[in-house]
């Protein structure tokens, strides 16, 4: 047992400004988690029922009888950790929508379903993605801009 083991806690309700070391005091985002420095015998625990974004990255290990633990705490689902990025700053040009966004589109979720990057609206046909950047995809064979209503 060790008696320097810290406990984290992690709930969407939660503030970065909190301690984060108990349930009623929980940090909000995996950024503040990462700036933690994990030592053997640490836990972090991560409410039942919410969803977090980001990647969690650890620099320590544990070890054989002291390991670092990530868990839940709370009833109800099992959090949901996701390296996806959800945009919600959607707006209305013409006949679709278009948003921005500042990382290079890998995938993309739509109700937690993977959809397939540049398909043609009901052909079944596909489109290769020649070029991409922060705030686009191209396919230079593609000569119209399709939209989908």
């Amino acid at each position: 047992m060790n008696l320097n083991a810290t406990n984290y806690y992690l709930a969407n309700a939660g503030n970065d400004n909190n301690t984060g070391t108990s349930s009623g005091s929980p940090w909000k985002t995996i950024t503040k988690l990462n700036t933690v420095i994990y030592a053997p015998g640490d836990t972090v625990f991560f409410l039942s029922g919410d969803t977090f974004r980001g990647s969690i990255l650890i620099s320590q290990s544990g070890n054989a009888g002291l390991k670092i633990a990530f868990t839940s705490y709370g009833s109800g689902d099992k959090p949901i950790i996701s390296g996806a990025n959800s945009i919600i700053n959607w707006t209305l040009s013409g006949s679709y929508y278009q948003a921005n966004f500042t990382q290079a589109v890998v995938n993309f979720f739509v109700n937690d379903k993977e959809q397939i990057l540049a398909r043609y609206p009901d052909e079944g046909s596909y489109l290769t993605v020649d070029a991409a950047t922060n705030n686009y995809l191209q396919d230079a064979t593609l000569t119209v801009f399709l939209r989908y209503p």
